[in-house]
């Protein structure tokens, strides 16, 4: 009888441990469903090429040309799990503004020369993820960025600003980033995302845009 009382006691002991593994697991893994959140990073514009291209015939008489490439970015996206590894998401994104600035003289007059460029757009992605733990993982993201793109010139002293431009189109984006989650509704990211050709190289000219960010979300599951 002592026999068996130790095989019970001892059974239900490692029953008790496989649920307090199996209840810590649950608190973490992700079910299927759908899922909210919303990202803030900093975004990289490629301005280089705008110097040359769009301020050329002032870059080239003595007139000076710097960018300001880094702008605030933010995503509003939604997405569904489709297994605990694969997710689909879209989501809205807005990368910010850049801009480009000359200065110099046409004449004895001094002339400035300004161009803004604002860029944004829809993403469709699939997420693949590798869990590490149950609250860390690594993922991917492949998928189309639906973008516009709009440029702004202004001008002053003995220059003339053109009109207007802008452009519309679609190119892929990728990434990679790692998550944590804080149990199986809420989680964070921190990710590097990279659109690649945004724009129209006959108007507003192209580039890839880069955005490093961090996301919170919340999942219905």
């Amino acid at each position: 009888m002592a026999v068996a009382v130790i095989l019970t006691l001892g059974g239900g002991a490692v029953f008790a441990q496989d649920q307090a593994i199996n209840s810590e697991s649950a608190r973490y893994t992700a079910g299927n469903g759908w899922y909210l959140g919303a990202s803030l990073g900093q975004s990289y514009i490629n301005l280089n090429d705008v110097c040359s291209r769009n301020l050329q015939p002032l870059y080239t008489s003595g007139f000076s040309c710097s960018t300001k490439n880094a702008a605030v970015g933010l995503r509003l996206f939604a997405g569904y799990q489709i297994i605990e590894n694969l997710a689909v998401e879209g989501g809205y994104v807005d990368l910010g503004q850049g801009s480009v600035s000359s200065a110099g003289n046409v004449g004895i007059t001094p002339s400035t020369a300004d161009l803004t460029l604002k860029s944004n757009g829809l993403a469709a992605d699939v997420i693949l993820t590798l869990p590490i733990t149950h609250e860390f993982g690594v993922f991917g993201r492949l998928g189309t960025f639906f973008w516009e793109v709009a440029e702004t010139p202004n001008a002053s002293g003995g220059l003339v600003a053109n009109g207007n431009q802008s452009s519309s189109g679609a190119s892929f984006d990728f990434g990679i980033g790692a998550k944590y989650d804080f149990d199986s509704k809420t989680g964070i990211r921190a990710e590097y995302q990279l659109f690649k050709n945004v724009g129209d190289p006959n108007t507003t000219g192209r580039g890839d845009i880069g955005l490093i960010s961090a996301s919170l979300l919340y999942r219905f599951n």
